[in-house]
């Protein structure tokens, strides 16, 4: 979910793509869910394999397809948008370097957030992404453990 498009299609690269990583984070942080997930089986079909799942989300990452489910972004302002989007950029030489973020008015001008910066919505949400997280966690430790 972190890796940028065009490490997955092994066009050359720099910086920039660890731009995008932290994009998916700023991401996660805002809204509490990812930027690209897998596409649900076909209805009627046994659940994907690891392999589809993967493969689906790296499809959007390359073709940029971002989930932006505006309720989990209602209470994200244009410029922490703006930021994002611009991190997220599919094109790496059109994507912002890390000074270029640092620059950006969303970070440069600095506020102290207010009691209700981080919404319910954002708190559910990461509250299953990090449910989500540890259960993988230990599927992935359990299957390691069968194969001794």
């Amino acid at each position: 979910n972190y890796v940028a498009p065009e490490i997955l299609l092994g066009q050359p690269y720099d910086e920039r793509c660890d731009v995008w990583s932290l994009g998916v984070m700023l991401f996660i942080m805002l809204c509490g869910s990812f930027p690209f997930s897998p596409d649900p089986p076909p209805a009627g079909t046994h659940p994907q394999g690891l392999a589809d799942a993967h493969m689906s989300v790296y499809r959007k990452i390359v073709h940029g397809r971002i989930e932006w489910v505006e309720s989990e972004w209602a209470h994200v302002g244009a410029p922490a948008r703006q930021l994002v989007r611009a991190m997220l950029t599919v094109d790496y030489a059109s994507r912002p370097t890390a000074a270029e973020c640092l620059r950006h008015p969303w970070i440069a001008v600095r506020s102290v957030p207010s009691k209700d910066s981080f919404p319910a919505v954002a708190r559910e949400n990461f509250g299953r992404f990090n449910a989500a997280r540890h259960s993988s966690r230990r599927v992935g430790s359990a299957s390691a453990f069968s194969g001794m």
